[in-house]
């Protein structure tokens, strides 16, 4: 963790909902006028009621960007005034992003969330704990963040040749001749099963029980790979003509971008899951 000591910080800090007496986090917009040092500046961190010369403070960044998952060290710079801190910008503009924040005054710990956007740290959406923040809190944060940035894949719109279904009720075709599958709804799916079918112009119904593979993985989080079943089964109606029907399960909910392998071709499409099991 990198400090470099700062001069003149003027601090308006919002503070944990501790007790007076208790050690806590307090973070705040720094407000510094004609300080060069201070323009990289995004928000200003405090060790509130800690006395004890042994006190550590570090944190990261973590957010998406483009629909990836993203971590960074958090650098904090020492100011004047006792325990106060301000933190420098590493992470990109780009995307979403909070703040994970773990600090201690001797034995006590303290820990905070803190969301910040393009005008600086969100108050009301900010979590303070009288420990160090936990892994599926901060995943929790970020992926709360996640359903307004997630890309999920709502075309453009395929048109399938004939003699195929060209338009899909509620919903649409995504693809290409190759390989296309039909997206229902929104893009958000909330089932940690879902069925998913798939075309080609090169299927042979009758001839390939077990034509298509997928692959998966969340975006936005950790999460064990995304299962299939086993086989993928041709079916065919006198409507849907010759199709695979497929089916997956999703570890935890999230975004997720799900890939179908067939023939050399590669078919992916993301989705937010809302109601993933665990």
């Amino acid at each position: 963790m990198e400090m470099v000591k700062i001069a003149g910080l003027v601090l308006g800090l919002s503070v944990s909902c501790a007790a007076a007496a208790d050690f806590a986090i307090a973070v705040g917009n720094p407000i510094a006028a004609n300080m060069p040092a201070m323009k990289s500046a995004a928000f200003a961190v405090r060790l509130e009621n800690c006395t004890s010369e042994t006190h550590a403070i570090e944190g990261s960044a973590e957010g998406i960007v483009n629909g990836e998952r993203k971590s960074m060290e958090l650098r904090f710079f020492a100011a004047q005034a006792p325990n106060a801190y301000v933190v420098g910008q590493t992470w990109p503009r780009a995307g979403t992003w909070i703040m994970a924040i773990r600090a201690s005054c001797g034995e006590t710990k303290a820990g905070a969330i803190v969301p910040v956007n393009a005008q600086g740290i969100v108050r009301e959406s900010s979590r303070f704990f009288s420990r160090a923040p936990t892994k599926s809190e901060i995943d929790a944060m970020v992926g709360g963040s996640a359903q307004s940035t997630c890309p999920v894949t709502r075309g453009p719109a395929f048109t399938p040749p004939p003699p195929y279904p060209q338009v899909l009720q509620g919903g649409v075709f995504f693809g290409n001749p190759n390989l296309w599958v039909a997206l229902l709804g929104d893009g958000e799916w909330h089932v940690h099963r879902e069925k998913i079918a798939w075309w080609s112009t090169r299927f042979d119904g009758p001839q390939e029980p077990q034509p298509l593979t997928i692959t998966g993985r969340r975006l936005d989080g950790d999460a064990s790979p995304l299962k299939s079943d086993s086989a993928a089964n041709g079916s065919h109606t006198r409507d849907m003509g010759w199709f695979i029907m497929t089916a997956v399960d999703f570890s935890t909910e999230g975004c997720w971008e799900i890939t179908g392998h067939y023939k050399g071709e590669d078919l992916k499409f993301v989705v937010l899951v809302k109601g993933g099991s665990q």
